[in-house]
């Protein structure tokens, strides 16, 4: 009887944690504990996009994403993603300049026990850092609300001062 509610409770308040479906896993989505540095760096596409549709699916809702800009990596014709939540969570930290979204391991998106990645949400018509490959990572799916975030700032200057190493 301790043993199945070690393992029902968590399901329990995972699956009463919102409507959408949850995937449960054994193991976590890549970029999952990834510090931002290492997602700058481990990521093999880094890609500024503006969410431009959604469509509902089997409980969840994806969202379709307009490629802005590549930073790393390559241009592919479509991003989808799903967004977990019914209300988007629209915390950007202050264009991320707030101490909070720099401390280890830290994002807009929840991240509660038992599921495969954060709870990434999406709204049409805003801005995302993007970090397809990697969406494990708390960071993976920033709010980006101007040129001037301090996120977006960090990763183009990581990878510019990767080029210019590697041009040397």
């Amino acid at each position: 009887m301790k043993l199945f509610l070690l393992f029902s409770i968590p399901l329990i308040l995972a699956t009463t944690y919102h409507k959408h479906k949850i995937d449960f896993c054994a193991t976590p989505e890549t970029g999952s504990y990834w510090n931002k540095e290492e997602l700058v760096w481990q990521s093999k596409n880094i890609i500024l996009a503006k969410a431009i549709f959604y469509e509902r699916k089997e409980n969840r809702d994806y969202y379709t994403f307009e490629i802005l800009e590549v930073l790393k990596g390559k241009e592919d014709s479509a991003i989808i993603i799903p967004s977990y939540l019914d209300t988007p969570i629209k915390n950007h930290f202050s264009s991320h300049t707030s101490s909070s979204f720099w401390a280890e391991n830290t994002g807009r998106s929840p991240y509660p026990c038992c599921v495969c990645q954060p709870l990434h949400t999406f709204e049409e018509g805003k801005t995302y850092l993007l970090f397809p490959d990697a969406i494990g990572a708390m960071a993976s799916a920033e709010i980006i609300i101007s040129k001037h975030d301090k996120w977006l700032k960090y990763v183009k200057n990581k990878l510019n001062n990767k080029r210019q190493i590697s041009y040397n």
